[in-house]
């Protein structure tokens, strides 16, 4: 049974027609701390504060469910949930609207959540009283307080750091009547989470691009349906594949200059519920780097209205289908990594890649299969070339001086088939090696045979 909690005295100083929201320990099935239902009103902050101190340490989730009411009070109250900070969540066939919505967008980033079948939205402060002909100072009372409250959203956002994008404060803004969460790209775009929702059933490559054009419309604070990424084929290609997680990347760029890449590092043994990784954009040392949980939400297309998304009981929501949709993945990962052809003898870059074994391929003291074994390295973990990148060759020298005769003579003309099979032998033979270090340093040899650029 949910427990109320008293409501200050201090609330007796609210004018006679404006009513507090009421605020209850727990509530609704997702695992609320508090809820606050009904319209905000004065007040409201400080009793929320006094529950708050009720409920001792502990993360805390806030419910919310109400329309209308005031705004400085919900100000008040979103400063708390900021300040706290708190995770806010828009429970099942909750409605969250106006006021409510702004308690809603100051919780914790990356932790404001709404159900598929809530309603989430946002509306300008009303600064005029409902009447056909009001006086003039009246309305200019009115049209002042609307600016005040404007102007605090503005300072709150500032204060606090708030996540709110330029375009949800002018849709909070502009315009007449309620702005509502409607699709999946609008979640995406303004930090919004969105559970329970099952995995879409469109496949790997299309549930990646997905996620990655969602992303993509957050971090530019832009529709994604708007973005030249959205209605290309992306297409992806595996970057490392270890035993808990396989790291893919988009093969076309991102952003508004359509410069970097999208990486989707998959967790393979992230239990339903969880986020299934992160997904970031560039490289590591140019564009945003920042990374961001993956969530089932996301892979689903921006326009899916938020009703249609498949809910808990879809079959793409058991843990079975979600062990398979990381399984298409791996396996996708796998193929790309054990089966690498080489455009050249020499690697054309520093970063590398185990590549063309089925789990691992052994560290080596020293060039050759003959030297001490330092480790195993995982098929698609990332190494550095040591040095100039040399080729080492040890053992017979004359088919050693063959060998690099036949890559020289492939990389003046790759069209010279037979000096290609030459060199791509020698290559399958092991001939040629490189010295590497692995994320922790340690330095080794591996065979060119197994490591791709």
């Amino acid at each position: 049974m949910l427990r109320v909690i008293p409501v200050l005295a201090a609330l007796a100083l609210i004018a006679p027609d404006a009513r507090a929201a009421e605020i209850v320990a727990g509530g609704a099935d997702a695992g609320c701390s508090l809820t606050l239902s009904g319209p905000p009103a004065e007040g409201d902050a400080r009793a929320l504060r006094s529950a708050i101190r009720d409920l001792g340490e502990g993360p805390l989730r806030l419910c919310l469910d109400g329309s209308g009411g005031s705004m400085p009070a919900a100000l008040e109250v979103a400063d708390l949930v900021a300040q706290v900070p708190m995770a806010t969540l828009v429970t099942e066939g909750a409605t969250c609207e106006g006021p409510c919505a702004l308690i809603f967008i100051a919780g914790a980033r990356g932790a404001r959540v709404m159900h598929p079948t809530a309603v989430l939205g946002f509306s300008a402060p009303q600064v005029l009283p409902d009447k056909d002909m009001i006086p003039r100072a009246e309305a200019e009372a009115a049209f002042g307080a609307g600016l005040s409250a404007v102007a605090e959203v503005i300072r709150l956002r500032t204060r606090r750091d708030l996540d709110l994008p330029d375009s949800l404060l002018l849709a909070l803004l502009e315009g007449d009547g309620v702005f509502r969460v409607s699709t999946v790209g609008d979640a995406a775009r303004w930090g919004i989470a969105v559970a329970p929702v099952a995995l879409p059933a469109s496949g790997p490559d299309t549930a990646l691009q997905n996620a990655c054009a969602n992303a993509d419309g957050a971090r530019l604070d832009l529709s994604p349906a708007d973005l030249p990424s959205y209605d290309r084929e992306i297409g992806f290609t595996a970057d490392s594949f270890g035993r808990d997680a396989v790291r893919i990347s988009s093969e076309a760029a991102f952003g508004a200059a359509q410069t970097t890449r999208c990486q989707v590092d998959l967790s393979l043994d992230a239990v339903p519920g969880e986020a299934l990784g992160t997904l970031r954009f560039g490289n590591g040392t140019v564009g945003d780097t920042t990374s961001r949980a993956l969530a089932p939400f996301a892979l689903h297309d921006p326009a899916t209205p938020l009703s249609d998304l498949p809910g808990p009981d879809a079959p793409a929501d058991n843990p079975t289908a979600q062990t398979d949709f990381r399984a298409e993945l791996a396996a996708k990962a796998r193929e790309a990594l054990t089966a690498v052809t080489f455009p050249s003898c020499w690697v054309a870059s520093p970063q590398v890649k185990v590549v063309n074994v089925s789990d691992f391929v052994n560290l080596r003291a020293e060039a050759g299969f003959g030297a001490t074994v330092l480790r195993e390295v995982p098929l698609g973990e990332p190494l550095t070339i040591v040095g100039s990148q040399s080729l080492e060759a040890p053992g017979d020298q004359d088919r050693a001086r063959t060998c690099r005769e036949a890559c020289n003579a492939f990389a003046l003309d790759p069209a010279d088939t037979e000096q290609k099979e030459q060199a791509l032998d020698c290559i399958s033979r092991n001939v040629f090696w490189y010295e590497v270090s692995d994320a922790q340093g340690r330095l080794g040899y591996i065979s060119r045979k197994y490591l791709s650029d």
